[in-house]
């Protein structure tokens, strides 16, 4: 008896290991990932021109400061004087 409970888990510990196979899966193996996703990211034309990736833009520090102060102010200045409404009047020919 021993020895058919030992051929039975030998068994059953060999079938277990062949178990990743009997899955079912979409990929070519169990742990290859999603290759077709994959290729696909590679193959896929990059939108940017190659020069859009460049962080080295050579530029004024001043102007930059400028620009900044100029952003931050925005919508904080006040009309010099009120604008009155206009209101357009067309005379008839007599």
């Amino acid at each position: 008896m021993p020895k058919n409970t030992l051929l039975l888990g030998a068994v059953a510990v060999s079938l277990a290991g062949c178990q990743q196979y009997l899955a079912r899966q979409d990929l070519i193996e169990p742990w290859s990932g999603d290759a077709v996703a994959h290729n696909l990211a590679l193959q896929t034309i990059d939108p940017w021109p190659r020069h859009a990736y460049d962080t080295h833009i050579p530029t004024s520090g001043r102007r930059q400061a400028t620009a900044i102060r100029k952003y931050q102010a925005w919508g904080e200045e006040t009309p010099q004087q009120e604008l009155a409404p206009v209101q357009l009047v067309v005379q008839q020919p007599q």
